[in-house]
């Protein structure tokens, strides 16, 4: 697991995240013998073209790594082959879960709400795709949005205290009550805005000033606008 994360991060980065975080609630038990065989089926094969691809680079390290698997060097390998995507619906599946938990994510982060404090996430959406995706996939958004519960409202009434998260396919709504300190919350946004306040009086003297506007180029002058 630890080697085939390691290999996932030297190639793609961001998108291996993904998927190491989805399978471990299977490989770690969380979820029925298929599909925990199936998950490390994945991660094996995955591991094994990683370090087929990274052989002529690190050599003794990566025919280390393959004599685990099997007694046949690795230099011998077969180089391998591109991999046809089968399921458009799948990636878009993947996408669309993507991007529920990484504006979880985001919001947790922006509004400084503690790591070990899982929160109630509320979807609304009529999107049968995302209804798929809560029936399928409901232990791994938990897991990947550190939350404790997640329900689908057509109905449900805002408080003050609920975030509310537009999404390609509906709303999330994050309940806040006792997640985090409003009162610093606000000392946040204050100093925030303080600080928008003071850029924006610095562009518009930019933006006044006729030695400025004579001397500088056009497109600089053109993204003091834009900003």
């Amino acid at each position: 697991y630890e080697m085939a994360d390691s290999i996932y991060q030297f190639f793609w980065g961001d998108f291996c995240d993904w998927y190491i975080e989805l399978s471990k609630s299977r490989i770690y038990g969380k979820s029925d013998v298929n599909s925990k065989e199936l998950a490390e089926q994945v991660l094996v094969q995955t591991l094994l073209a990683g370090i087929c691809l990274l052989n002529p680079f690190m050599p003794f390290i990566t025919e280390e790594i393959h004599s685990v698997f099997s007694e046949e060097p690795l230099i011998k390998a077969k180089w391998i082959s591109k991999f046809k995507i089968q399921s458009e619906s799948g990636v878009k599946k993947i996408d669309l879960l993507r991007e529920i938990v990484s504006e979880i994510r985001r919001v947790r982060s922006e509004l400084n709400v503690s790591l070990d404090k899982k929160c109630k996430i509320i979807l609304k959406s009529s999107d049968e795709l995302v209804q798929k995706i809560i029936s399928e996939e409901k232990d791994s958004i938990l897991q990947l949005a550190r939350a404790e519960s997640l329900q689908m409202f057509d109905n449900h009434k805002l408080s003050k205290s609920d975030s509310l998260i537009p999404f390609s396919k509906g709303e999330i709504i994050l309940p806040l009550s006792g997640m985090m300190d409003f009162e610093k919350e606000k000392q946040r946004l204050k100093k925030e805005e303080d600080s928008l306040k003071n850029e924006l009086e610095k562009i518009e003297k930019k933006l006044t000033n006729s030695e400025f506007l004579e001397k500088a180029k056009a497109e600089i002058i053109d993204k003091e606008k834009e900003k």
